[in-house]
């Protein structure tokens, strides 16, 4: 990884942890959440009570992380939405059928870039909720989830990319399953395009009701991707509020706390 790449890196993991930070209090401020009665300074967001309990979505963690690019200091990177690509997707799950262009949800842009700002330096794709495995398989399910489809951006466009997943609430399962769909969206990616560049993907999951947060870059390789034959998308240690994802760094996992969980 070249040294401007790692320090892209190292700004994106810092931007997700002020992400999270923001969406941590304004959850705990929203209706019905045990936090105080103002929100805390830069909490602006609102989780709205739609009756069957408040609304979680990816809109969220893509305006707090938004948020997070417009108030870092010192302002190192400009970010775009619903950014033109190059690649040509077919998300129908039949190959040979019309492809169209699929944007990237947000992209972000070394601030002292001197080319106009053709191509992003990093796309973004978010997403939310408790996921279903695929299954192993390289075959596309004809409904594709929105996790094949992020991941496929992520994985063929040019850039180095990064998955921010936001979740309500987390046990044992949820984390389990999540990182099997993530593992197994790769899979069948990679099992269907060479065209793969070499880049990192970064992977951020933000837990709102347990206050933490779990993230890992990974090497894609030219053509083959990321290398799916270790342990690193397992997932074998409790959760729960006395032991939040204990044992996730065993496997590479950066653990992010909020103080007071």
């Amino acid at each position: 990884m070249k040294d401007d790449e790692k320090k892209l890196i190292a700004e994106v993991k810092s931007l997700c942890r002020a992400a999270d930070l923001l969406l941590w209090e304004s959850y705990a401020f929203s209706p019905g959440g045990k936090g105080p009665d103002v929100p805390a300074p830069g909490s602006d967001l609102v989780f709205p009570d739609h009756g069957a309990g408040r609304r979680i979505g990816d809109q969220e963690a893509r305006f707090a992380f938004a948020n997070a690019v417009a108030t870092s200091d010192p302002r190192g990177l400009l970010y775009s939405l619903e950014t033109p690509v190059e690649s040509r997707y077919s998300f129908s799950g039949l190959f040979g059928k019309t492809e169209r262009s699929a944007p990237a949800v947000l992209s972000l842009y070394r601030a002292g870039r001197t080319d106009k700002l053709a191509v992003p330096d990093l796309n973004v794709e978010f997403q939310s909720g408790r996921q279903t495995p695929l299954g192993r398989t390289l075959k596309y399910p004809k409904k594709i989830s929105p996790i094949v489809k992020g991941i496929e951006k992520l994985l063929r466009e040019e850039p180095s990319g990064l998955w921010f997943h936001l979740l309500d609430d987390a046990d044992k399962r949820t984390l389990k399953d999540l990182f099997r769909t993530f593992s197994e969206s790769i899979y069948c990616v990679q099992g269907h395009h060479d065209d793969i560049g070499e880049k990192t993907l970064l992977f951020h999951v933000c837990c709102l009701k347990m206050r933490f947060s779990v993230q890992r870059a990974f090497r894609a390789e030219a053509n083959t991707g990321i290398d799916l034959t270790h342990a690193s998308f397992q997932f074998e240690s409790p959760v729960n509020a006395n032991r939040p994802v204990d044992g996730m760094a065993l496997h590479g996992w950066k653990v992010h706390r909020r103080s007071g969980n």
